[in-house]
C-alpha cells in the first residue's frame, strides 16, 4: 500500500518504537513474547493508520536495522508496507522549514507555515544518497528495502556525533566547575547559548530564504541584524513558536544528564546514548508535530509540560502509567475511533 498524504482534518499519532513493537509482537500467535496486554493495539493502529495520520519516521526503520531478531524485524517492516503511513521529514528539514518560518513571521512578512510530514518514504529523507535512490525508486515494499539497506551502510557518523556530544557536554560541565559558576549563572549562560543559537537559525533562514527569492521575505522592512533580534523576542513572547526548537531544548539536559553517568569510550556509554539519541531523533519530530505522541519514560519526564503549551495533547508512557501496560493500552485506543 502506498504512502498516504497528511490528512489536516484528522489526528495524528506518532507512536514510539517500543510501543510499535509491543503491538505487533502480541498479535503474533506464540505472543512473540510481548506483554498481552498490547494484543488489542495492532488492529487500532492499522485503522488508525487508515482513518486518521499514522507518523513514522526513518528512524523506526534504522532501529529496526539494529534487532538481532532479523526475521521479526523484516515482518514487521513488511507491515509497514502494508500500512498507509504519513512519513515525518527527516529533522534536518524540519528544522531549517521551521526556522524559516517563524523568521518569517518575525520579520512581519506572510508564511505558509510548516508541513512536517512528507507523502513519501522517499520524501521523508533530507538527502538521499544515490545508492539510496537507486535502492527505493520504483520499490512497493519500501520500508522493508530500506531496512535491508540500513543493516549494511552502517553508523559510524551517528557514533561519531555520539561521542563528539558526549565529550562537549562533559568539558562544559567541567569548565562551569572549575569557574565556579553558581545555578543562576549556569542559567543565565543558558540562556545566552539560547539566544545564540535562534540568532544563528535566524542568519541561516535569512541566507536561504534570499538565495531562493522569496517574494514574501523580500518585502520585509527589517535588517539581516534586526531579524535575528526579532526571532528570538518572538520566541520569547510566543509560546508556540519554534517547536522543534522547544523540544530539543527539553530534552538535551536528559542526553547530558546520561552522558556524565558515563564512562567515556566504553560499551555502556555507547549503549546507553545510543538509545537516548534515538529517543531524541523521534521526541524531536513527533512531540512537537503529532497531536497524539507516545514514549518512554525518561522522554516523558524529559519533556514535562511542554507539549500542553504547544497545544498538544501530553505526552503517553506506559511506563508508571496508573493501569500499568494495560491501562496505558487502552487510554491510547480512547484517543480515537473510526
Amino acid at each position: 500500500m502506498a504512502s498516504k498524504i497528511y490528512d489536516a482534518g484528522a489526528p495524528s499519532l506518532y507512536p514510539d518504537h517500543s510501543t510499535l513493537c509491543d503491538a505487533f509482537r502480541s498479535s503474533k500467535r506464540d505472543g512473540g513474547g510481548a506483554d498481552p496486554s498490547y494484543r488489542p493495539l495492532k488492529t487500532w493502529l492499522e485503522r488508525f493508520a487508515r482513518g486518521a495520520n499514522l507518523c513514522l519516521s526513518v528512524h523506526h526503520l534504522t532501529e529496526l536495522a539494529r534487532w538481532r531478531d532479523r526475521e521479526t524485524a523484516n515482518t514487521m517492516a513488511q507491515w509497514y508496507d502494508e500500512l498507509p503511513i504519513v512519513w515525518a521529514k527527516s529533522t534536518q528539514t524540519i528544522e531549517q522549514e521551521e526556522s524559516d518560518h517563524w523568521t518569517k513571521v518575525a520579520a512581519g512578512v506572510p508564511s505558509a507555515g510548516v508541513r512536517p510530514f512528507s507523502s513519501t518514504l522517499m520524501g521523508a529523507f533530507h538527502v538521499l544518497t544515490p545508492e539510496a535512490t537507486a535502492t527505493l525508486l520504483g520499490r512497493q515494499d519500501q520500508a522493508f528495502a530500506l531496512l535491508d539497506l540500513a543493516r549494511n551502510i552502517g553508523h559510524l557518523k551517528q557514533e561519531r556525533f555520539i561521542a563528539h556530544t558526549a565529550e562537549w557536554f562533559r568539558a562544559d560541565l567541567s569548565w562551569a566547575d572549575e569557574n565556579g559558576l553558581s545555578f543562576d549563572k549556569r542559567r543565565e549562560r543558558e540562556a545566552e547559548n539560547e539566544a545564540r543559537a535562534l540568532r544563528e537559525l535566524a542568519r541561516e533562514s535569512d541566507q536561504r530564504l534570499t538565495e531562493r527569492r522569496d517574494t514574501a521575505y523580500a518585502r520585509r522592512s527589517c535588517s539581516r541584524g534586526q531579524v535575528q533580534d526579532l526571532l528570538v523576542e518572538l520566541f520569547h513572547d510566543e509560546p508556540k513558536a519554534m517547536p522543534y526548537f522547544r523540544v530539543q531544548r527539553c530534552l538535551w539536559p536528559g542526553f547530558r544528564s546520561r552522558a556524565q553517568r558515563q564512562r567515556p569510550g566504553s560499551k555502556n556509554e555507547h549503549d546507553a546514548l545510543s538509545g537516548a539519541l534515538e529517543d531524541h531523533l523521534h521526541a524531536s519530530v513527533g512531540a512537537a508535530y503529532c497531536d497524539l505522541f507516545t514514549c518512554d519514560g525518561d522522554i516523558a519526564e524529559w519533556l514535562a509540560g511542554i507539549r500542553p503549551i504547544l497545544g498538544r495533547r501530553p505526552q503517553m508512557t506506559a511506563r508508571k502509567h496508573v493501569g500499568g501496560s494495560e491501562g496505558f493500552v487502552w487510554d491510547l485506543m480512547a484517543t480515537w475511533s473510526p
